[in-house]
């Protein structure tokens, strides 16, 4: 099928200009490991890790000896979790979605999070999550919050099925919080930063939306769960919701569809309702929030009926949560995201795990791997892990984050980021150049740059889209609003100057400095996505 017949944006194929035929593409590593180069470099990166430079830190400890220091990974990887991810661009997830590895801990010590209150729909009946927190077992304190270990809890995901919960946090917090009052469903209360799966009106995709950036033209995803053993109606009204009958084994369409409250009709699928926001509202709360981690790759609870999502970003880089794996077990990861039909392999913050990458690679190519890898990065990567990687990665997504020396010491605890991170961007074009897709528009090769816009910060916006620019005018940026308040930046005075979030006028601004810069080729939401492909 042709380009100009599918629903693929201009500046994605450029009129055919930056499309890379499937039929052409083979990825690099192919190539590199036929030459043999590939063992070479894996060989070269294990025992660059006798004496560790690779990544902008130096800290020079013998990680072969299983040593560690920043980045608090020795000999092997470690692997938060491996699944297909529908919220990368349009460009990655396709419609299988992304092939992400997330790797545990990180070389930069950013300060955000996230973290909910909410009611929990669960296999032993709908509880307030502080409550689902206190009947929880062992505890551990950690960075100024708690942790517990729920036994044999088992909560309704989006899709509508059971899933595992691995554990239940609580963080104090002290701000806004956002009330949401769905038609026909309990007030779901939240923090402002808290994902919910949710679509910009009828026909729109489903993405997550963090509760802040809601407006009254969203509507929320609330899963059919079908039937359950449990009155799902008498502890909603308890809670705010207005349900005439007992919902006692039956199923949440016939509880929803007895609501006297609501007008109009709700979007419906098979799976799911579509149901409008009746207000939207903000209340000052001081006192604990929580969340949860669901152990599964959808990543997804039902609170107050509603679909939400939880983060691991602040366990994945700052506490290391995850397993150890060794290069045939990462080898093993790739292969098996292959084999789910994958549209890449998404290696997610790799700068600290190049050498093991590398080992890995070596056995997965002789496994069969034939996708395009993904190299996504914060930008604080060493020169000398971008050259070990020429030649290996099809495509480079640095997030180039801060320009400022002072900013990126405050709030990344790395002065010299802005530097690293103009040498290897400029480094990651030249060996792959902008952005190619296929027919598809399936990215195949290139560099796609991130920026996420904070709040008082557009100088450093302004700089990175001037330098962006001048690497490329056709350089495929994603703008990013989604920086949200959480953690230390919530907690902390010396972080309040970034506890809020960005104003529209800042974002309207950042995409001027872009297009002041020549830049043009802006990500956006495109692709309609598939039940399976939410996100």
């Amino acid at each position: 099928m042709l380009l100009s017949t599918r629903n693929i944006p201009f500046e994605i194929h450029g009129t055919g200009r930056f499309v890379l035929p499937a039929r052409d593409f083979v990825p690099a590593y192919i190539k590199t490991y036929e030459e043999g180069r590939l063992k070479a470099k894996a060989e070269e990166a294990l025992e660059a890790l006798r004496c560790c430079t690779l990544c902008p830190r130096n800290c020079e400890i013998n990680r072969l000896e299983n040593k560690f220091a920043v980045c608090k990974v020795g000999r092997y990887a470690r692997v938060s979790s491996y699944f297909h991810h529908f919220g990368e661009e349009d460009v990655l997830r396709g419609w299988n979605g992304s092939g992400t590895i997330f790797f545990a801990w990180c070389n930069l010590r950013c300060v955000f999070c996230l973290g909910p209150d909410a009611c929990v729909f669960t296999d032993r009946g709908v509880q307030r999550i502080e409550d689902l927190f206190a009947s929880s077992g062992r505890e551990i304190a950690l960075n100024g919050g708690r942790v517990r270990f729920p036994e044999g809890l088992r909560v309704y995901t989006r899709e509508g099925r059971l899933a595992p919960v691995a554990k239940a946090f609580s963080h104090p917090y002290r701000g806004e919080m956002v009330v949401l009052k769905p038609y026909g469903l309990p007030p779901l209360v939240l923090t402002p930063d808290h994902a919910v799966f949710a679509a910009a009106g009828a026909g729109a995709a489903i993405q997550k939306v963090p509760a802040g950036a809601l407006t009254r033209s969203h509507v929320l995803l609330a899963p059919k769960l079908g039937s359950v053993d449990f009155d799902i109606a008498a502890p909603l009204r308890q809670h705010g919701g207005t349900f005439p009958r007992s919902g006692r084994r039956r199923s949440t369409v016939a509880v929803l569809s007895e609501t006297a409250v609501v007008e109009g009709p709700y979007g419906e699928t098979e799976e799911m309702f579509l149901v409008p926001i009746r207000q939207i509202s903000r209340v000052w709360y001081e006192g604990p929030v929580y969340n949860l981690e669901v152990a599964d790759g959808d990543h997804s609870y039902t609170a107050c009926g509603v679909a939400v999502g939880n983060c691991q970003n602040f366990e994945t880089s700052q506490i290391g949560e995850g397993e150890e794996v060794s290069p045939r077990d990462l080898a093993r990861m790739m292969l098996q995201l292959q084999e789910e039909d994958c549209h890449n392999i998404n290696f997610v913050t790799p700068e600290h795990v190049v050498p093991q990458i590398l080992e890995a690679l070596l056995i997965a190519v002789e496994g069969g791997l034939r996708l395009p890898l993904v190299y996504n990065t914060g930008a604080y990567d060493s020169l000398h892990s971008i050259q070990l990687m020429d030649g290996v990665v099809d495509i480079y997504m640095p997030d180039f984050k801060l320009w400022d020396r002072e900013r990126s010491r405050r709030y990344l605890l790395a002065p010299n980021y802005p530097e690293a991170a103009r040498q290897v961007i400029r480094a990651m074009h030249e060996q792959v150049g902008e952005l190619k897709v296929n027919e598809d528009g399936l990215a195949v090769r290139g560099v796609l740059a991130r920026h996420l816009v904070m709040p008082g910060m557009l100088e450093d916006t302004r700089e990175i889209m001037r330098y962006l620019g001048g690497l490329s005018k056709d350089t495929y940026v994603n703008v990013m609003d989604q920086y949200a308040p959480a953690w230390r930046a919530k907690t902390e005075e010396r972080f309040q100057d970034i506890n809020r979030r960005v104003f529209r006028k800042e974002m309207e601004e950042a995409y001027n400095f872009a297009r002041a810069a020549g830049l043009w080729r802006f990500d956006t939401r495109w692709r309609l996505m598939s039940r399976k492909a939410w996100a």
